[in-house]
């Protein structure tokens, strides 16, 4: 089986060069699809105009008690919505910023290691050499 792996101090400058613009242009290529995930019935509705706002005490203390729980239950899972909605987004910032954080340390890691294989490896040529 041909091998056709070389070290950096076998491999001439040119070769060099193409291997770092082939590994710029992989990661130019990548895309990012959007792809609309709100269902089919719900697709190119407006939102409510106007902020609905909640009934006074006044106004409730006139309702049957079957009217208040209604609206108590109405007014809870509306808010549970809201704080659904923005744990949701709290998260895809966090999941965000993680990802940026990940791609920045796989980039640091990957120049770390090019920079201390191109160190090494005349070390470890003097070494075999001195050995045979």
């Amino acid at each position: 089986m041909a091998d056709n792996f070389k070290f950096p101090d076998e491999v001439d400058g040119k070769d060099d060069d193409n291997a770092v613009q082939n590994q710029a242009a992989e990661e130019a290529d990548v895309e990012i699809e959007i792809v609309d995930d709100t269902p089919e019935k719900d697709r190119g509705r407006k939102p409510l105009d106007k902020e609905v706002a909640d009934p006074t005490d006044d106004e409730i203390e006139s309702y049957s008690e079957g009217v208040k729980k209604r609206i108590s239950e109405l007014t809870h899972a509306r808010h549970d919505e809201r704080r659904a909605k923005e744990a949701l987004l709290r998260e895809k910032q966090e999941l965000e910023r993680f990802a940026q954080y990940m791609a920045e340390e796989n980039k640091r890691l990957n120049r770390s290691i090019s920079a201390s294989s191109i160190n090494q490896y005349p070390f470890i040529k003097t070494i075999l050499s001195s050995l045979i």
